[in-house]
């Protein structure tokens, strides 16, 4: 099957992202794919175990980790321009 110890942790919010706004649809984005993995549809599963078989999984979530970060790393920076403009 698709869960690891680090693949159980990925947020459903990242799988999404990979996968499509309609991976694990209904559940909040923040819950792990350890906590819905029983729940999924045969779609949600079928990619997972897809991706994990031809060893491309690990190659998305690093990506999709990646593109997080530099995003996150961005909305800081915004954050922080935006709190200098106000103070100065």
């Amino acid at each position: 099957m698709v869960k690891s110890a680090a693949n159980g942790n990925t947020l459903v919010r990242t799988l999404s992202k990979i996968y499509g706004q309609g991976f694990a649809a209904g559940y909040a984005e923040t819950a792990k794919l350890s906590e819905v993995m029983l729940q999924l549809n045969e779609t949600s599963l079928s990619q997972l175990r897809r991706d994990r078989e031809t060893e491309h999984l690990q190659h998305k979530l690093a990506q999709a980790s990646k593109i997080e970060s530099q995003l996150s790393t961005s909305a800081n920076a915004r954050r922080g321009n935006a709190g200098q403009q106000i103070i100065g």
